[in-house]
């Protein structure tokens, strides 16, 4: 469907044209309320009021364009772990608690991490060291310095 002769239902003026969102449009994937698109992607917007419209093919292109997001933003994150770690796969996969092969096929982009791990990637990205430590698999957790339920 070309919008270009359409007007636009929010101001009413014919001002659709097709632009490229990628880093400017967010859409939401299964369990991820708001995934930033960093793929390129083309949609409808209307030039006077920032409306967008949506084909039937551009929900496809958008659902396939939030979930290589995904992958490419949970390869980035691991990329990034690794090298501020210096850890191996298999190490930081112990300390995420998640296996080894999960961490390779995320890294690969082969598979789309659940938003749990995805987030947890995230965090851990922004201040690997400091999150690392507290990830340990060794650590132990003092119970007596826990408050107690009253």
């Amino acid at each position: 469907m070309n919008y270009k002769n359409r007007r636009c239902p929010e101001c009413g003026e014919k001002a659709f044209e097709r632009i490229n969102v990628k880093d400017k449009f967010e859409a939401a994937f299964k369990d991820y309320k708001s995934v930033p698109i960093i793929v390129d992607l083309e949609l409808w917007f209307c030039q006077s009021c920032g409306n967008h419209a949506a084909t039937a093919e551009d929900i496809k292109n958008i659902e396939q364009a939030a979930e290589t997001s995904i992958r490419l933003w949970a390869s980035m994150f691991i990329e990034t772990i690794l090298i501020r770690s210096k850890f191996r796969q298999q190490k930081l996969a112990e300390y995420l608690g998640l296996s080894a092969v999960y961490i390779s096929e995320i890294h690969k982009e082969k598979r789309t991490p659940k938003f749990q791990v995805w987030n947890t990637l995230k965090v851990v990205a922004l201040d690997p060291d400091n999150m690392l430590a507290r990830l340990d698999p060794n650590y132990r957790i003092d119970k007596s310095s826990l408050a107690r339920a009253s």
